[in-house]
């Protein structure tokens, strides 16, 4: 919980120093959804691999960028849900797997 708040608090702060522009920029760059599906990942797993989680959600989101941008040449925005739901799909299919009997 206080990692979500120290990266979503950061990004915030990032984005008013910035742009300079109120305070309605978290909402316009990060969707609610967002943060309430990285709320409802913490259960799922211990700190170690929610971190993973984490980072490789991050970074798909951001290969998926560089791609769009230098591949296709042209701007888009990162659907942060998908990119988190893959290595959340991955781990649950790993854990699932070393369930079975």
């Amino acid at each position: 919980m206080l990692l979500l708040i120290w990266v979503f608090g950061g990004a915030c702060i990032y984005l008013k120093l910035r742009y300079r522009r109120p305070s309605s920029l978290l909402r316009q760059y990060v969707g609610s959804g967002d943060l309430i599906f990285a709320l409802l990942l913490t259960p799922l797993a211990p700190l170690p691999q929610y971190l993973l989680l984490l980072l490789g959600g991050c970074l798909a989101g951001l290969f998926y960028w560089l791609v769009v941008r230098v591949v296709v040449q042209r701007e888009t925005t990162i659907p942060l849900i998908t990119f988190l739901s893959l290595p959340l799909t991955a781990y649950l299919s790993y854990r699932f797997y070393l369930s079975l009997p």
